[in-house]
């Protein structure tokens, strides 16, 4: 049974974040201060860490930097009210307005994460590198974060297409044929779902990598909270490899 450890200054809110997790079945250390969390973390070995919004910028970074020190396997879990800052540290970021639930999920996708970095790593070469041939859609919010995206697919062997709106989106898939579908964070809803209804017209057969989300709001994606490249393209090798094997249900990235 994994142990997590819940930090916080609130004891309303840590309470119930508690007994969420405890429900989920993890061993929970609750506690409030960096201090105390230290000593537990020495006393216990922990394999995942919240870090509630409550907690001063300073003393939450000073933590999380004790843990990914000594502990590198260990995840961290930041949550944050209004806007997240100095996010350096967190393998994931949580709104508090998201709930303790969607806190649950996103701790169990991070376990999910680690032992599937675990798998691939004692299988090394189990997930063969891709070619030029591999094409992918990129569907970004910006130009600017959609070539930086591009840039890190390309280097790691894709062959990419971009798209920054409806319009792009549909001439691309009406021209390629995709092995996979990516649409990146910070998208509206609204936005989405149109998103969603056009692929679904167009695209109906291609796998969708959804970014920034825990669970997934386009029905049947998979899904990835991290946006760094490494782990990006470790998402896409990763869904690429089941799709071969696997039948097209259960789409999470689990």
């Amino acid at each position: 049974m994994d142990r997590i450890l819940s930090v916080g200054i609130l004891q309303d809110l840590l309470k119930v974040r508690s007994e969420a997790l405890k429900s989920a079945g993890f061993e929970v250390s609750s506690c409030a201060g960096a201090a105390h969390a230290k000593w537990l973390f020495r006393k216990h070995r922990h394999a995942v860490v919240v870090i509630g919004h409550a907690v001063p910028v300073a003393e939450r970074n000073q933590l999380a930097a004790y843990v990914r020190r000594t502990a590198p396997q260990t995840q961290i879990v930041f949550l944050y009210a209004g806007h997240a800052e100095q996010k350096r540290f967190a393998d994931a970021i949580v709104n508090v307005e998201e709930g303790p639930a969607y806190v649950v999920r996103t701790v169990q996708y991070l376990l999910r994460k680690q032992a599937l970095k675990s798998e691939s790593a004692t299988a090394e070469g189990a997930l063969p590198e891709q070619t030029s041939t591999t094409n992918l859609l990129c569907i970004a919010i910006s130009e600017s974060v959609l070539l930086l995206r591009k840039k890190s697919l390309v280097e790691a062997g894709f062959r990419v297409t971009g798209a920054l709106n409806l319009k792009e989106i549909e001439s691309s898939c009406q021209l390629h044929n995709f092995d996979l579908i990516i649409v990146g964070p910070h998208i509206g809803p609204r936005m989405k779902i149109s998103i969603a209804n056009l692929l679904r017209d167009h695209c109906p057969d291609v796998p969708i990598l959804e970014m920034g989300r825990v669970s997934p709001e386009i029905e049947g994606a998979h899904s990835v909270v991290g946006d760094s490249p490494a782990e990006l393209v470790q998402a896409v090798r990763l869904i690429l490899h089941r799709e071969t094997r696997e039948p097209a249900e259960g789409r999470r990235l689990q």
